[in-house]
């Protein structure tokens, strides 16, 4: 189950995250299918996406300049309708 990167030079990687200003954006990265399957078994009921992401190699990590601006509004955390509204606008966004 050995996928190839779109110009075929490389293997495709098991994960790819996206890395705010914040840090690491594993709840917005895309997983492989057979990467989760293969190492869910050996994470403990306690473990998250980064537990995870330690197990796999060749994650790629992207930073957000790279992404589409849509992302974004994806990623900015909100907690009340003030914030949301901010975001609408097009003010809150952050990267």
């Amino acid at each position: 189950d050995r996928h190839v990167s779109a110009d075929g030079d490389r293997p495709s990687p098991p994960a790819i995250v996206p890395v705010s200003e914040r840090g690491h954006e594993p709840l917005h990265a895309l997983y492989r299918r057979a990467a989760v399957r293969d190492n869910v078994s050996e994470l403990a009921p306690d473990d998250g996406l980064g537990a995870l992401l330690n197990r796999l190699d060749g994650v790629e990590y992207v930073g957000f300049d790279a992404l589409p601006e849509s992302v974004d509004r994806s990623v900015t955390n909100v907690n009340t309708r003030t914030e949301l509204a901010r975001v609408a606008a097009g003010d809150e966004v952050r990267r």
